[in-house]
């Protein structure tokens, strides 16, 4: 049902922008090839659409909260934007369809949800791919990082632009059945993953049998025990509530969780200069950044959190089985990226 209006509701969107769009109105939702913008005014604004599937009370909706300020502030109501959180208008895969479509015009969720259009939009949630946060930093989230500049470059292919990289903490495995400490103990677990193809593969190479499954169903599946686990960080684990009906948590770390804050890039390229420029800047610096450092400074603070409300929390030190167990998932994307685009990504974190 969900799908559906969500489908229903991208058309409602998406036939306002086409009308306008045939006048060149400033409400279309986009400048014009050329236009200077003197047609978008208080009076007649363009509409930004921004959704996302989290809850209202993350820093996710108080990163996007804060573009929202920026961007309307700066902009001088030239630009309104309309925020719709808890997966309103649908999951990232609709979210992702949607800005292609440009019914709407902003979104964040996991990297790999972008490889639906490009097969290597995948590439930054390989299996234990960063040796830690710090080298994630100097990689991605900074600017002149090499594996910033290729993921932009692939997701600019596919027309997206991200506006910003976030970081939603490390991910950790949640389950009802046992406490993890290897990988041995992930056989046989009923585990709900993300809708992709290298999600998919992870825990399907740890043994696990795995449902893909969009956000906004998981505490559901996991209460009613359709799933017996779920692979989340912290953060994510605390606001959506999925530790009280859970029993262990395990920091893996798998996945650094690099989350993209993304766009349509022609519906970018089509805003005059300035009104670019503001969301340009909004866009890294809120939308990127402030997510990026509110997550982080909580992550000690969510794990202990989640250990005081009943779930355990195991700290792994030891992930050596874990990384063995995935490394078939690295031949299986070799396969799908290419011998040089796969070495080009492992030589970048010392993996050549």
């Amino acid at each position: 049902m969900k799908k559906v209006l969500a489908f229903v509701l991208s058309l409602c969107m998406l036939l306002p922008l086409v009308a306008c769009g045939n006048n060149g109105s400033g409400n279309s939702g986009s400048g014009t090839a050329g236009n200077n913008g003197d047609d978008i005014t208080a009076e007649h604004p363009i509409t930004m659409v921004v959704a996302h599937d989290e809850v209202l009370d993350s820093p996710q909706q108080r990163a996007m909260e804060a573009f929202k300020e920026y961007v309307e502030a700066e902009s001088g109501g030239r630009i309104v934007v309309e925020l719709h959180a808890n997966g309103e208008l649908g999951d990232a895969a609709t979210m992702a369809n949607m800005i292609g479509m440009g019914s709407v015009q902003a979104s964040s969720f996991c990297s790999d949800i972008l490889a639906t259009y490009n097969d290597k939009l995948s590439f930054l949630c390989l299996p234990f791919l960063f040796d830690d946060y710090e080298q994630a930093v100097d990689l991605v989230w900074n600017p002149d990082g090499e594996l910033h500049k290729l993921y932009q470059e692939e997701a600019n292919k596919a027309g997206y632009y991200i506006l910003g990289f976030q970081y939603d903490g490390q991910r950790g495995f949640s389950n009802n059945v046992r406490e993890v400490l290897t990988a041995e103990d992930m056989k046989g677990l009923k585990v709900r993953v993300m809708q992709s193809d290298i999600s998919v593969a992870t825990f399907t190479a740890l043994g696990c049998n795995v449902t893909p499954m969009s956000f906004s169903e998981v505490y559901t599946a996991l209460q009613q025990n359709v799933v017996e686990g779920q692979d989340n960080p912290a953060s994510l684990t605390l606001a959506n509530k999925f530790n009280e009906v859970q029993k262990y948590y395990s920091t893996i770390g798998h996945n650094m969780n690099v989350s993209i804050f993304v766009t349509n890039k022609d519906w970018l390229e089509s805003l005059p200069d300035d009104l670019r420029e503001i969301v340009l800047y909004a866009g890294e610096e809120f939308g990127g950044k402030q997510k990026r450092e509110e997550t982080r400074a909580l992550e000690e603070a969510d794990l202990k959190e989640i250990d005081e409300s009943g779930c355990k929390v195991t700290r792994i030190e030891d992930k050596s089985s874990f990384i063995e167990a995935t490394q078939s998932v690295y031949d299986q994307f070799r396969g799908i990226y290419g011998d040089e685009f796969m070495d080009t990504v492992l030589k970048a974190v010392g993996k050549a």
